[in-house]
């Protein structure tokens, strides 16, 4: 199933790495968005971050995909790989359960407009599991979703800081 996010802030793509680079955004947008991050891994070179995140939501899924990932909250490890230059992410999530039934993978684009910037995060996420994998990927989907929009309201104020 694809994954597709536009978010438009009224700052410079400069502007924006560098909130979404900021350890007081960054505890912020995690308790809006209602999970829990640990950073397992993390490393910078030539203008290359490499970083292996773990990430648990505090939310309880749904009764459904409690039983369909044997799971009652979202955990999973997720690799990022950002060009500061070209302001571009690649990322791949690596489940906690499942792993081998699950495929999800993208990127993560900032570019410049005429009044701001914007993001725009594609990928593409597959479940197999039969009869109920594109009901499981649309949970998953609009779990995402719904944590990016909380985390573009943070993004936002914070853009429109001095």
């Amino acid at each position: 199933m694809e994954i597709r996010f536009v978010q438009r802030f009224p700052c410079t793509p400069q502007k924006l790495l560098s909130i979404l680079r900021d350890p007081d955004y960054e505890r912020e947008s995690r308790a809006v968005a209602d999970v829990d991050v640990s950073v397992l891994r993390s490393e910078e070179k030539a203008g290359v971050l490499t970083e292996f995140l773990r990430i648990s939501s505090r939310k309880e899924l749904s009764s459904f995909m409690r039983t369909a990932i044997g799971a009652d909250r979202m955990r999973y490890e997720q690799e990022l790989v950002t060009d500061t230059a070209t302001m571009i992410t690649r990322w791949k999530i690596l489940p906690l359960f499942h792993a081998d039934k699950v495929t999800c993978s993208g990127t993560s684009r900032i570019t410049a407009t005429a009044d701001g910037c914007e993001r725009l995060i594609q990928g593409d996420l597959k479940i197999s599991v039969p009869f109920i994998g594109g009901r499981i990927e649309q949970g998953v989907i609009s779990e995402l979703e719904a944590g990016y929009v909380r985390a573009g309201e943070v993004i936002t104020r914070w853009a429109q800081k001095p």
